[in-house]
């Protein structure tokens, strides 16, 4: 093997592993592939959760797809969208730590999401995992029904946040409530914790969410 040829795949090797780094490299198409990392999801689900429009959703779908980033199932006239493996979900987890450990405006942006959860009481992961078999624990997932179906933290119910008010009078009293969403950046815990404080609940916010318990190996539930 001449210098030239083995200088040519070399180059094809590097730039197959940068198609990766280019699919990425859209913070909308990271945003869509950390919805993705809690379950399966169709193109009107995603557009909804990122405010973007069904057709700007698909094109950067179409990007993932072709990096074989996604994966898709069709269901009639649905499409729906799904990691196409872990390494994927343990890809963007490893950015998301990278980039915590590495840019200054990731800590400028999570010293203000610890501001705005002072008066919120968090609960380590490995206070959670120890209490999770105990009785006196209630865990709730108040991400959207599709996504705890998908997976969720052993033992947790599911009550979404757009349903805790309807569903205040099921909640037993004299429990430590736990409440957990997506991942530590997402807000949907930090709304169920201060409404269900309000209601005079005993409630913790989970310090991470399901993303980082999962990365973390811990104990989860699939109702499919």
């Amino acid at each position: 093997m001449n210098f030239q040829t083995e200088r040519e795949l070399r180059d094809s090797l590097y730039e197959q592993f940068a198609r990766i780094c280019k699919a990425l490299g859209s913070a909308r198409r990271f945003e869509l592939i950390s919805l993705l990392s809690q379950g399966e999801h169709s193109v009107e689900q995603l557009a909804r959760e990122t405010n973007m429009t069904v057709a700007n959703t698909s094109q950067h779908l179409q990007h993932l797809k072709s990096s074989r980033l996604v994966l898709i199932r069709r269901k009639g006239v649905e499409i729906y969208y799904r990691l196409a493996d872990t390494t994927v979900f343990n890809l963007v987890q490893s950015v998301q730590f990278l980039a915590n450990s590495q840019l200054a405006e990731v800590d400028r942006i999570v010293d203000e999401l610890v501001l705005a959860r002072a008066d919120i009481r968090l609960m380590p992961t490995s206070e959670l995992e120890e209490a999770i078999h105990t009785n006196n624990i209630l865990i709730i997932d108040v991400r959207p029904h599709s996504e705890y179906q998908y997976a969720h933290i052993e033992g947790a119910i599911s009550i979404p946040l757009g349903q805790l008010e309807a569903e205040i009078s099921t909640i037993p009293t004299g429990k430590k409530i736990v409440v957990y969403c997506r991942n530590y950046y997402s807000s949907l815990s930090d709304h169920a914790v201060k409404y269900l404080g309000e209601q005079g609940l005993d409630v913790y916010r989970l310090e991470n969410g399901f993303s980082e318990w999962k990365f973390q190996g811990k104990e989860i539930q699939s109702e499919l």
